[in-house]
């Protein structure tokens, strides 16, 4: 249940960073705290502290037109991110958005009781040029 709704988290995040704002303000991409902010509705819905989750190191493929990866409350947000590496078809461009998030195992009378396993979640999301 963690790791579905950190991964869906992990996909609203990369919807809201493609969408545009409004159609009134010049349809500016989204900002980072927007797309952070939408991570954490999520994570809050399901009862999953937000203040948890830290910064991915991905590396992405970037578009022609270059890109560029910030990071904040934990959430790290990828633009103009090449999807379709490596493919044969025409190039993808879009963003991703990734974080970490530590989970800990309570399983009483087992050696895994207590242990701490790093999940990884990341969401990817083409561009609507």
């Amino acid at each position: 249940n963690v790791y579905t709704t950190i991964t869906y988290a992990a996909q609203e995040g990369a919807r809201t960073a493609v969408a545009s704002t409004c159609a009134d303000c010049g349809n500016a991409p989204a900002s980072l705290l927007a797309v952070a902010n939408r991570v954490t509705q999520v994570l809050q819905a399901s009862k999953i502290d937000p203040t948890a989750i830290k910064p991915s190191g991905i590396s992405p493929t970037f578009c022609t037109a270059g890109g560029s990866c910030t990071a904040a409350n934990g959430v790290t947000l990828c633009t103009n991110v090449e999807l379709n590496v490596p493919s044969t078809g025409p190039q993808a461009c879009g963003a991703t958005v990734s974080f970490k998030y530590p989970f800990q195992f309570n399983l009483p009378f087992t050696s895994l009781s207590k242990q701490v396993v790093t999940l990884n979640a990341e969401g990817e999301m083409p561009s609507e040029d």
